[in-house]
């Protein structure tokens, strides 16, 4: 049972704030817009208010509507507040709306309910509290794949935590996939007691959710191994160009396949990045050579502006189900036949296209870029995030993968087109590009003098130590 919540009313300048401890070491402050600057004593009985709701809440393990309460409770006055509180309260302890939500439970079945937040119906019903599902695809795949097959007929009302149990049990793979199937259920229970009302509480108390357990290691690409894979023909141009953008660009591989050609400024390099996981809208330049390269793709292609980048010459769209394992196919196509990039075992798990953007970070530090640098490109939040590649980053350093090479010369059929086009927007001949033997041996001239570089650099550090 959580602790007692407190709460203080706290004044900044004119303005009265309530700060509610709502979990543990956790405080939250709220405008109070209806106490005045000299209205202090109203100021405490509403945080002392608002306290004793959360606690409330907290006890019958409906944390979810906590948010909700607290701005309804620092906005409303009169009869509209205590009509509010005594809902809130009633809905902690399950009475608020027994009749009517009892009855429509019983005739709302699992799957029913599940698919109204799988397909959008849900957000659009209730904007304020229900986001837009960016992984819906993914969360429809485990619904039918775990959940569907043992408790789609069974209506809400019916359904308890041994049913929960049998289903997390027969879950087979990692303690993630394990954790995502449970929250799945615990979600969509949750929103059927709000805002959908058509369940009184949560059979499934917050901890009953399984431990996320230790993640798998994944390898990242080699520069040597991603220019075989690029310059293999057997490989369709699309799948190459994808494979070739995810690893210099750092983008989610969700974020690559939404892109359309009116979202590229090819003309200054740069991209926005609109559709994404994080809701986090951002603009920033392309690699040249991945520049250079869509533009000598575009060339061959001359598509519509809003059409989708990666898709078929004929418009169809990439079969992105079983991508990983596409992308190992390919790489076998490549023969690149590394040992790390295929064994899976309960430590280390086999390279997936989304490794194609590990690939990115890790070299990057390697040629040491900064964290800022990367986050503003990958789009990650948190440094903790970027800090995990640090190791393999170093690793990198040592063995001289600090540099890919430039899109538009590892892939053959952009070539001509490509490098052509970036030595003439810089100033550059317009003679014949160089032949495939000493391109090769220039990109190897260069890795070779990072990795001079990157080892004095070591043995000038110890030293120094």
């Amino acid at each position: 049972m959580p602790r007692p919540a407190t709460g203080n009313a706290v004044r900044h300048g004119a303005k009265w704030y309530a700060r509610v401890a709502v979990g543990p070491r956790k405080r939250q402050a709220v405008l109070l817009p209806t106490c005045g600057a000299d209205d202090e004593k109203g100021a405490r009985e509403r945080a002392t208010l608002m306290a004793e709701v959360v606690r409330d809440l907290r006890r019958a393990g409906q944390d979810d509507f906590i948010p909700t309460a607290l701005q309804k409770i620092a906005a409303l006055s009169g009869k509209r507040l205590s009509a509010f509180v005594t809902l809130a309260r009633g809905y902690a302890a399950g009475t608020e709306l027994r009749s009517t939500a009892s009855t429509a439970a019983s005739r709302t079945t699992f799957r029913t309910f599940a698919e109204r937040w799988t397909t959008g119906d849900l957000a659009r019903e209730y904007p304020a509290h229900v986001k837009t599902k960016r992984t819906a695809d993914d969360d429809a795949s485990r619904l039918e794949k775990w959940i569907y097959p043992r408790i789609e007929s069974l209506t809400l009302d019916r359904i308890g935590l041994d049913e929960y149990d049998a289903i997390l049990r027969a879950v087979t793979g990692s303690p993630a996939t394990r954790r995502h199937v449970a929250q799945i259920i615990r979600r969509v229970l949750q929103l059927a007691v709000y805002p959908a009302r058509i369940l009184s509480a949560n059979p499934i108390p917050r901890g009953a959710l399984p431990k996320k357990g230790s993640s798998r290691a994944f390898p990242y690409l080699y520069p040597t191994e991603d220019a075989a894979l690029l310059a293999c023909r057997d490989i369709p141009l699309v799948y190459r160009m994808l494979y070739g953008f995810l690893a210099r660009e750092g983008m989610r591989t969700s974020e690559a396949l939404a892109l359309s050609w009116e979202q590229l400024d090819l003309e200054r390099g740069t991209v926005s990045v609109e559709e994404n996981k994080t809701d986090d809208f951002r603009t920033r330049p392309l690699d040249p050579g991945v520049a250079s390269a869509l533009r000598a793709w575009k060339e061959l292609r001359k598509p519509k502006p809003k059409t989708i980048v990666f898709r078929h010459d004929d418009g169809d769209e990439l079969n992105v189900d079983r991508l990983a394992e596409r992308f190992r196919h390919d790489l076998e196509r490549a023969r690149i036949e590394r040992r790390e990039l295929f064994i899976h075992t309960a430590k280390r798990g086999q390279i997936r296209a989304h490794d194609l953007r590990a690939t990115f970070v890790t070299i990057s530090l390697a040629a040491g870029k900064t964290e800022t640098w990367v986050a503003d490109r990958t789009g990650h939040r948190s440094s903790m995030q970027i800090a995990n590649y640090r190791r393999s980053a170093r690793t990198a350093a040592e063995l001289g993968h600090t540099a890919l090479d430039a899109l538009d010369e590892a892939i053959p059929e952009l070539r001509r087109k490509g490098s052509q086009a970036a030595r003439a927007g810089s100033g550059g001949g317009s003679g014949a590009a160089r032949r495939p033997r000493a391109r090769a041996k220039t990109a190897r001239k260069r890795r070779l003098a990072a990795r001079r570089r990157t080892q004095a650099v070591f043995r000038f550090r110890r030293g120094n130590t």
